[in-house]
């Protein structure tokens, strides 16, 4: 009860003295880094009496991430690299600007970002200009490329961090880029009606399941060299690349219905069904791919470009 109560008379300091609210954040996010009590490093378990102190934790900094809840500290900087959240973490409906980092943190049950804004902030580009990429398989408008240089400029970063439970990103939406290199995600990934700005990168990432339903795209969807129990979809609009180089997919690969600009599956492994469905794809490439199961592309619609290239 005393670092609940510690952890609320922080959130309290930081509303009344917004002087103080970065260094109130700063001891928030240090409890969430620290190693809990009772940590199981093997097992990625703690007791219930520290996950439900983390859980308050995290509810204290969620509530100043939303608007609208009138105790909001925005523009706020947290860090959470290398944190430990307990078994329900709640970011949902937050706003995360480019410096809320997620590097090598663990997740210890189930981590909801629905309808999270992770933003421009800090300095990165806030408009996307430039001419939209040019996608001759994509009817459906997605964000413009920003230019070259300010590509990587808005990054938002997951990199090696792993997943317990089910991580879900329902609806979520990505200013620049959302790289999860190297994740472990035990459970599902539910990334359904989410929206990326430029990339979104999952290489070398495990997955237990992805669910990428309209899910948005505006740049590049690699999944190079990860391993992915599934892939469900449906309307996935991909303005880029969708890439599964080197892949390894023990179940289905659901597509149909989707638009994509160049799908790559070179040296891909399927252990079940790629139903690509009435699709409609601008370029593709299966050099030395891998099928045990049946590949379904009734209704699918290739460019001449890409029938001519194969």
């Amino acid at each position: 009860m005393e670092r609940i109560s510690g952890a609320l008379a922080l959130g309290t300091l930081g509303d009344q003295d917004p002087s103080a609210r970065l260094a109130c954040a700063g001891l928030l996010c240090a409890y969430l880094r620290a190693v809990p009590e009772g940590w199981d490093a093997e097992g990625l378990t703690m007791p219930r009496t520290e996950s439900d102190v983390r859980d308050e934790i995290t509810a204290v900094i969620a509530r100043r991430l939303r608007s609208g809840t009138g105790d909001q500290w925005l523009p706020a900087h947290f860090d959470f690299a290398r944190a430990v959240f307990g078994s329900n973490a709640d970011l949902s409906r937050c706003e995360l600007a480019a410096t809320c980092t997620f590097d090598g943190t663990v997740f210890t049950g189930t981590a909801t970002f629905d309808r999270a804004h992770f933003s421009a902030t800090d300095g990165a580009p806030q408009g996307w200009g430039g001419p939209t990429a040019p996608d001759p398989a994509t009817a459906q408008s997605v964000a413009p490329a920003p230019h070259p240089a300010e590509r990587e400029a808005v990054r938002h970063s997951f990199t090696d961090a792993t997943f317990v439970g089910l991580a879900s990103f329902v609806a979520a939406t990505f200013d620049g880029t959302a790289t999860f290199v190297g994740a472990s995600i035990r459970d599902q990934a539910d990334f359904s009606y989410a929206t990326v700005s430029r990339d979104l990168v999952f290489a070398h990432a495990v997955i237990g399941g992805l669910d990428v339903t309209c899910l948005v795209v505006g740049g590049d969807l690699n999944l190079g060299f990860a391993e992915v129990a599934g892939v469900y979809a449906g309307r996935l609009t991909v303005n880029g690349e969708l890439s599964l180089a080197d892949a390894r997919v023990e179940l289905a690969c659901f597509l149909p219905e989707s638009r994509i600009g160049t799908l790559c599956v070179d040296r891909a492994t399927f252990a079940d069904l790629l139903d690509l469905g009435r699709s409609r794809i601008g370029a593709w490439s299966a050099e030395d791919a891998t099928f045990h199961g049946s590949v379904d592309c009734a209704g699918t619609g290739f460019t001449a470009e890409a029938f001519g290239s194969q």
